[in-house]
């Protein structure tokens, strides 16, 4: 089993996006978490412009149920298949009903998973080049044929999380990787096996996620010391609204996190938010998405990391702040104490070495 790590997307203010994206190509990171909020930047048309800045790195892009039609969901990704050579995946996504609302998606949270079962069945049989017909409940297509020819087949791999069984059982069903976010190992450990058990009643095997903002620093102590500064820095104020809204979501991901933080302090110690060994869970109190991290140094957050991987987790979706330092960080410190074959460009065009120059102006001891 052989590990792969993306980095999180995300604009630091810093620099433009294509300066990270050609950090993450010549870093040898395996892709690039392009997460969408709704109304936020368009993911597709970003992944189709940073393409042409990089080699090898793959983009792994938030693609909503039911917001398109599956026929033009699988024209886009077919045609950024086939302009970035075969390095999309796909983050299917349906979040929760004030999410699907904006989207104008008015279906309730079950409805929701049906409707995507549907969805994403047709899609798949779309991208294999199948002229199509169906009458579902909630997705219908006369004569459906995708005329685009992409790289890869059957189609680019599906990615998801959701923690309800409506989820598990569409992950099963119709996904190639179920992404958890950053539970404690034991209980990442007992939802796989869920979606282990319920994809084997189809005949099928996944491959399993995870995702998680690392602080990492040269010991365990400089690591812990920059949690703190970073929890001194929440607006206390903003705390109590984002908790309130986390207890109001429909989301079973959601629910699951923010109760590893209910009976918690809001004290002075960021470690009160410790909530296995090195994970801090303190970003779910700002939050609505995952809101844990491992802390310390190279070598702990590298253990914590393996044990996941020998859980039988081999995706790691990560992120740090600020991202692009962050992410020659962990790159320099941990990639080497990990069992990831590093994947770099043989010849580039593109000098690592003004990455580093700009690199070098900005200040490491920033973070948002």
């Amino acid at each position: 089993m052989s590990m792969r790590i993306l980095w999180r997307y995300g604009d630091d203010n810093r620099h433009p996006p294509q300066i990270l994206a050609r950090a993450l190509d010549h870093l040898g990171y395996t892709g690039y978490l392009l997460a969408i909020g709704a109304g936020g930047a368009d993911m597709w048309t970003t992944a189709a412009a940073l393409s042409q800045h990089t080699e090898r790195v793959k983009f792994l892009v938030a693609a909503y149920a039911g917001v398109t039609s599956p026929l033009q969901l699988a024209s886009q990704a077919a045609t950024l298949d086939k302009l970035s050579n075969g390095r999309l995946l796909i983050n299917a996504i349906l979040g929760e009903t004030r999410i699907a609302l904006a989207h104008g998606l008015f279906l309730e949270h079950d409805k929701r998973y049906a409707m995507a079962e549907e969805y994403w069945g047709l899609f798949r049989q779309v991208f294999e080049g199948r002229q199509t017909t169906v009458e579902g409940e909630h997705i219908s297509a006369r004569g459906a044929q995708l005329q685009v020819e992409s790289v890869q087949k059957p189609h680019p791999e599906l990615f998801f999380a959701g923690s309800s069984d409506p989820a598990i059982t569409l992950a099963a069903r119709q996904m190639q990787t179920y992404l958890t976010w950053g539970e404690p190992l034991d209980m990442a450990v007992e939802k796989i096996q869920r979606v282990k058990n319920e994809a084997k009643q189809f005949g099928r095997t996944l491959k399993y996620g995870i995702r998680l903002h690392l602080i990492v620093r040269d010991t365990d102590d400089e690591a812990w010391a920059e949690t703190q500064r970073i929890y001194d820095g929440f607006d206390k104020d903003k705390i109590e609204v984002a908790l309130k809204v986390r207890a109001t979501s429909d989301s079973v991901g959601v629910q699951r996190t923010t109760a590893l933080v209910k009976n918690k302090h809001l004290g002075k110690s960021a470690r009160e938010f410790e909530i296995a060994p090195n994970l801090w869970a303190g970003y779910t109190l700002t939050g609505k998405g995952p809101g844990t991290a491992l802390v310390g140094s190279p070598q702990t957050v590298a253990d914590r990391l393996l044990e996941y991987y020998n859980a039988g987790i081999d995706t790691f979706i990560l992120s740090g702040s600020p991202r692009l330092n962050e992410a020659y960080r962990v790159a320099e410190q941990v990639f080497p104490l990990l069992p990831f074959e590093v994947d770099r460009p043989v010849l580039s065009t593109r000098s690592d070495r003004s990455l580093r120059a700009i690199l070098e102006t900005t200040d490491l001891t920033t973070t948002t």
